[in-house]
């Protein structure tokens, strides 16, 4: 019941799993994964190469939870469609490598409030989005992305979309800092129907 790390530069043809998880670190290739129990989880590094997962296995980026809440780099390794959102408590510096980070539906994470966010940083954090590939976007059509009170956004690279604005405050929240230093912020108000909208919405106190 423990998790099987498949390190660099070792090639694995087939794993057949029965019970536990899989690690595939960077520069470990997994070339077939075949199911003998009901589920599984695939952590997956920046870099590792691994094929498409059979039913019951759920793919999740390797120490994604762990970063978010005590600080580091998280460098996706494949395209991310959100549940809920991302929460910065550390930190974080989040490398898109080229890749997108979407939600169709996205439910409030435990004992907090926030449901219309792709991403939140949390009162003490600091979220730095660069994108090494140059083509990564955080795409929230329903709404934009949130910062909490309190909160510091760094963005040197990537696309940030959203419905009405590609960047949201919050009259209520707020002590913000926010730093553009690259990338693009644009909004689209396609389901609406309608032109209005704004790269950045910024109704609190705060630096931008």
């Amino acid at each position: 019941k423990n998790t099987l790390v498949i390190k660099k530069g070792v090639t694995v043809n087939k794993i057949i799993v029965k019970g536990g998880n899989i690690r595939i670190n960077s520069g470990a290739t997994v070339s077939a994964i075949e199911m003998g129990t009901s589920t599984a989880i695939v952590y997956v590094e920046a870099g590792a190469n691994y094929p498409s997962l059979p039913g019951g296995c759920e793919l999740r980026i390797a120490d994604e939870e762990d970063i978010l809440k005590n600080g580091g780099t998280l460098t996706l390794p494949f395209d991310l469609s959100l549940t809920e959102p991302m929460v910065v408590e550390g930190d974080v510096t989040l490398d898109l490598n080229g890749h997108k980070i979407s939600a169709t539906t996205l439910t409030a994470p435990t004992g907090l409030t926030s449901d219309d966010a792709l991403v939140i940083v949390r009162r003490g954090g600091k979220l730095t989005i660069n994108d090494t590939q140059g083509t990564g976007i955080i795409d929230d059509q329903n709404d934009a992305i949130i910062k909490d009170k309190t909160a510091t956004l760094i963005v040197n690279g990537g696309t940030l979309k959203g419905l009405q604005a590609g960047i949201s405050g919050n009259g209520n929240r707020h002590g913000t800092e926010i730093s553009i230093n690259g990338g693009h912020i644009l909004s689209t108000n396609e389901a609406l129907g309608s032109t209005d909208g704004v790269g950045i919405y910024h109704p609190q106190d705060g630096t931008l």
